[in-house]
């Protein structure tokens, strides 16, 4: 029986879709949008379960929440302490009150807020949004109160649902203010997204904040970035994040993960298998190899189909990882590695290499413009990856090393599958030799 997710993977069946761009819904009319969020455990959820994201007032949700007074700032220092005020919403002057911030911050984020999207947005409008965003950033620490009250109102515009998403160069009105607020860094906005990483959802946005305050305050909300990811995926999977996209919570395990997030990543896999067996692979120190193995070499998936792009994966990133070529040798020598998967793993060794979207390494990932880009959209769990030749890249000790794994597995295995697969894959490794 063939693995549906990985028939998904190969060009043909109507469950994939590859091409240069990953295809997105485009809702048309108006759309002003509200990340509402429900709380489950210490995550708040959105308050909807449909594609679009009904603007509600903030009063109207059902569990707003305020930063814990006694939340971890990040450190002993003093610079953590006097953010503290800022965090639990506290006024950092005398008399009591919230700073009142930028006058001109505040009327360039009432002109962003206050536009009709009737009918899509024009390249003029766009632009004008964009100019405003720089105009804003422009504005340094005076920026941030205002911009602190929209997140806090739980309000967005979604530029993806009119199709604006890529003239603005922002999904959405949050997702360009956080970006502006990256970019006028310091205390003020750091602040800001630690509030926000206790509040949010959305796995964009949390990426997005995770990466800033990584930025500003290298390692010390890494562990506080982790269980944000956890609490999101979590209900992600019991269907309440309204089909968005969460591979941006993988990313978050994978980059600041380590031998702690396997055990998330592994319960993933049924559902999010591509993300999760990626994510696995790209893990810090080869954290996640001995779960992968192991899911290779378990008898009950063994010849089923189910974990076709594990073997690839593996294969993938056996040249990096000494523990993964002996694995496949010596299940080859055991004629443990099913018929079908040696396509696979040839395909790893000889094919595209496949990596998830990392928002957290490259603001835009997947590269643009890279000779054999290819992008994949699996409609099973919303999984949206790239791929690149290994040959664009590969260095010839890179490809010697690619032609002695082939080797040593030839001389492993008697299985006529394997052996037409390894030598298919020798030639086209042969045929990039410098």
């Amino acid at each position: 029986m063939k693995n549906k997710c990985m028939t998904a993977v190969e060009p043909g069946p109507s469950r994939f879709r590859m091409g240069t761009a990953i295809f997105g819904v485009v809702v048309a009319g108006a759309v002003l949008v509200c990340l509402s969020v429900q709380r489950q455990g210490s995550r708040k959820t959105p308050a909807t379960d449909s594609g679009t994201r009904p603007t509600l007032p903030a009063s109207q949700h059902p569990l707003t929440r305020e930063a814990a007074p006694n939340a971890k700032v990040g450190g002993n220092s003093a610079a953590a302490e006097t953010l503290k005020p800022l965090i639990t919403g506290q006024s950092t002057n005398l008399a009591g009150a919230p700073p009142a911030g930028s006058p001109v911050a505040r009327q360039l984020l009432a002109g962003l807020t206050q536009f009709n999207p009737g009918g899509g947005m024009s390249p003029q409008k766009a632009e004008e949004l964009k100019r405003s965003l720089k105009q804003l950033a422009g504005q340094g620490p005076g920026a941030v109160p205002a911009i602190r009250e929209y997140l806090d109102r739980l309000q967005d515009i979604d530029f993806d649902a009119i199709g604006a998403g890529k003239l603005v160069g922002y999904s959405s009105l949050r997702m360009g203010l956080l970006d502006t607020l990256g970019q006028i860094g310091g205390p003020e906005a750091l602040a800001v997204f630690h509030q926000t990483l206790q509040t949010t959802a959305d796995p964009a946005e949390i990426a997005m904040v995770a990466r800033n305050l990584d930025a500003l305050a290298p390692g010390e909300y890494r562990q506080e970035a982790l269980t944000a990811a956890r609490e999101a995926l979590a209900q992600a999977a019991t269907g309440q994040l309204a089909g968005r996209d969460v591979g941006p919570l993988f990313s978050v395990l994978q980059t600041y993960g380590d031998a702690t997030v396997v055990a998330d990543l592994e319960k993933a896999l049924p559902q999010w298998g591509f993300y999760a067996t990626m994510a696995l692979a790209g893990l810090p120190d080869g954290a996640g190899i001995p779960a992968l193995i192991r899911s290779a070499q378990d008898p009950e998936l063994a010849g089923t189909g189910r974990d076709n792009f594990r073997f690839q994966i593996l294969a993938q990133i056996a040249p990096q990882y000494p523990e993964v070529a002996s694995a496949l040798i010596d299940q080859s020598r055991l004629n443990q590695i099913p018929d079908w998967a040696w396509r696979k793993i040839a395909l790893g060794l000889a094919g595209d290499q496949y990596q998830l979207n990392n928002p957290l390494l490259n603001v835009n990932s997947p590269p643009a413009a890279q000779p054999g880009l290819k992008t994949y959209h699996i409609e099973n769990g919303n999984q949206n990856f790239f791929s690149t030749p290994f040959f664009e890249n590969g260095s010839g000790a890179q490809i010697d090393q690619r032609l002695a794994l082939i080797d040593q597995l030839l001389k492993a295995t008697s299985n006529p599958a394997a052996i037409q697969a390894l030598q298919t894959a020798r030639a086209t490794v042969s045929g990039k030799t410098p």
